[in-house]
């Protein structure tokens, strides 16, 4: 017969609140895996081990999604146009409705162009449709 102490149940908890504390976020490059990272499996990193300083620092954890059209194959990723997802942080310097303006701003190329800029910050989110 299988029993737990309250003491197991109570550091269960604890483990479990700690677990989901961390930002996790799909991860993923163009593809049809990345267009429904829910039903492809697809892998997730964690924002806080990527940007270890971020809270220290005042910026803010986010899950981010762009829409990427390349326009050159050289150079960029895999060369492939689609969603493109994963970790990243808004500088504290930067007010969060402006974040996606700076963001595209500051990436812009000769090589890319960002169509499609959104963010979310609670683990596995995926951002309103793109």
């Amino acid at each position: 017969m299988f029993s737990m102490s309250l003491l197991t149940i109570v550091q269960f908890i604890i483990v479990l609140n700690l677990a989901s504390a961390y930002l996790l976020c799909y991860d993923c490059d163009a593809g049809l895996e990345c267009e429904d990272p829910k039903g492809h499996h697809v892998r997730v990193a964690n924002c806080d081990t990527k940007y270890p300083n971020a809270v220290q620092n005042n910026e803010k954890l986010i899950c981010l999604t762009l829409g990427i059209k390349v326009l050159e194959g050289r150079g960029f990723g895999f060369g492939k146009s689609g969603f493109y997802r994963g970790c990243n942080v808004i500088p504290s310097s930067v007010n969060e409705e402006d974040f996606c303006e700076y963001f595209t701003d500051k990436h812009k190329s000769h090589r890319l162009t960002i169509d499609s800029c959104q963010f979310c910050n609670v683990t596995r989110c995926l951002p309103p449709s793109v």
